[in-house]
């Protein structure tokens, strides 16, 4: 049994380990700051749904206005609205209102709404990769009017925007060269404007200081932005990114998880899908060993980009998303290969659980019958115990009656003998009358001795015979014939005829006689007819 016992605790101890390798897998070890952020990113990932729910049953009541609403003011306010919802977030809606918008500013005759609506089309179209289409849209815009309003930053940096999204694109060196060019004079130029500091204001600065080494500038810059309240959580989103790019700069990792987390983060619960942050996020786990992480939120950006048209995430989607997927693959492959080990060896353990439970079982049971059996010897035993002790008593008893009778008999002797009568003393010593008589007593309390150890030895040992040969059937209770004696004396281990013939007072051919007779009525194999009388039980 010890030994089972440490086979069953072999193959559990390997199980658990087999289960820990598992469940525990490979994970970077990050700090609490930057696990606590990236917890809450899962759970906004996880309520995305929820969130973009709750964002369209929003939009809906302001699309339900635009049927009510004959202002072209007001029409173009809404739809103004609802592009930049669906600006990041839904290519063809952006594209749908923003011709919506285009189709009321020129219905109201406002040059600043025309502007606008432009503008806003030319960065979409940017958003898309589609430069040249942006192009075209900008080309069309009176230049002029520039120098009077608020837009001019708007239209450099749309500009900005479109000539470096052109320089990216071409592999030949004089265009890209050219593009860099005007590229760098529109960035100069949005440089240059002091009045109109939007978001993307301050990522262009961002990233120029980045570009020139001014990361605490850009950094002082962005901290006094982020403590500004009130502001929508997408600009949240883009004030964390820099921060992230700025600490990347200066080569602090943890800093720079942590707020691209953020930033992811904000875009979730702006449901803004914008994915920069998260492909990001995505890059650095993998690069600290989460690949699952790395791969979901992968997959997240992926749909994000895909929905939003988003080229430039697109591309580096593209980068990063097939190598991330080959480790995510090769990990559930390693993950499924151990949990088949470990359910291997759980099949294993509960086996060799299940065969000890059976033998403890067949054991338990060996013993309560063996414990049974002890019972029934001890009870035997306790019951043999009082026998003795009873026919002890029978035969002390008997044996003083045997002396007194002695003792009466030599007394008798004794008289006749003061007699001086020859003739009545030699009578006296030729009678059997005295020995007759205490042989027949000793052989009753023979009989009431046995039959007292079996009770029923006449009906078992008839059994062993044949039925037209069997004896005894008509005796009074609790007495026995000589034929039945010899076999009584057998039954107590007394099987020598000489034995048996001088305790019954009969000659050996008699005893040797009422042997044979009753082993040649025996009922099956006479051979073993006097064993199985020795298997008479006491207590049948």
């Amino acid at each position: 049994m010890k030994r089972l016992f440490w086979h069953c605790c072999t193959a559990f101890i390997l199980a658990c380990i087999c289960t820990c390798l598992v469940s525990c897998g490979h994970q970077a070890e990050i700090d609490s700051k930057v696990g606590t952020a990236i917890h809450g990113l899962d759970n906004s990932i996880s309520s995305f749904p929820i969130i973009e729910k709750k964002r369209e049953a929003r939009l809906a009541g302001m699309k339900a206005r635009l049927g009510n609403c004959r202002d072209s003011r007001m029409l173009y306010s809404i739809c103004d609205t609802l592009f930049h919802e669906y600006y990041k977030n839904d290519v063809d809606s952006a594209l749908f209102y923003v011709h919506k918008k285009e189709g009321f500013a020129a219905r109201s005759g406002d040059p600043d709404l025309m502007m606008d609506a432009a503008l806003d089309l030319a960065m979409r179209y940017n958003l898309s990769g589609l430069y040249d289409n942006s192009m075209e849209v900008l080309q069309q815009i009176d230049t002029s009017y520039l120098n009077t309003t608020k837009y001019v930053f708007r239209y450099h940096h749309t500009l900005y925007s479109t000539w470096h999204g052109l320089s990216l694109t071409t592999r030949d060196e004089a265009l890209n060269k050219r593009y860099r060019g005007y590229e760098d004079y529109y960035r100069k130029a949005c440089q240059s404007v002091t009045y109109d500091k939007t978001i993307d204001y301050y990522g262009l600065i961002s990233s120029i200081g980045i570009s020139e080494g001014q990361l605490d500038e850009v950094d002082a810059m962005l901290d006094d932005q982020i403590s500004v309240d009130g502001q929508p959580l997408g600009n949240y989103s883009i004030l964390y990114y820099w921060k992230a790019r700025v600490s990347q700069a200066k080569e602090d990792r943890d800093a720079a998880l942590w707020y691209y987390v953020r930033s992811a983060d904000c875009d979730m619960n702006a449901s803004v899908g914008d994915s920069r942050s998260l492909i990001q996020v995505s890059r650095m786990l993998f690069e600290r060993g989460d690949v699952k992480r790395a791969y979901r939120y992968m997959e997240r950006a992926y749909a994000d980009a895909a929905r939003s048209d988003a080229r430039i995430c697109q591309e580096e989607i593209a980068e990063s998303f097939p190598i991330i997927n080959s480790a995510y693959i090769k990990q559930e492959q390693r993950n499924k290969t151990h949990i088949n080990i470990a359910l291997l060896l759980m099949v294993i353990l509960l086996a060799t659980t299940i065969y000890i439970l059976v033998l403890l079982n067949r054991n338990h049971r060996e013993t309560m019958a063996a414990n049974a059996i002890i019972n029934k010897q001890n009870v035997k035993l306790k019951d043999t115990n009082n026998l003795k002790d009873i026919y002890l008593g029978r035969y002390m008893s008997m044996f003083s009656d045997h002396i007194n009778s002695l003792e009466r008999y030599r007394s008798n002797l004794r008289v006749t003998a003061k007699s001086m009568d020859i003739t009545s003393i030699q009578a006296a010593l030729r009678s059997n009358e005295f020995i007759d008589a205490e042989r027949h007593v000793i052989y009753q309390e023979f009989d009431n001795m046995f039959l007292g150890l079996f009770p029923d030895f006449v009906e078992q040992f008839n059994a062993l015979l044949e039925p037209d040969k069997r004896i005894g059937e008509d005796l009074p209770a609790g007495t026995l014939s000589n034929e039945l004696r010899v076999f009584a004396l057998i039954r107590l281990g007394v099987t020598e005829s000489s034995a048996i013939a001088s305790f019954l007072r009969k000659s050996l051919s008699t005893v040797y006689n009422y042997r044979v007779k009753a082993r040649n009525a025996a009922i099956g194999d006479r051979d073993t007819f006097e064993a199985r009388i020795m298997q008479i039980d006491s207590t049948h």
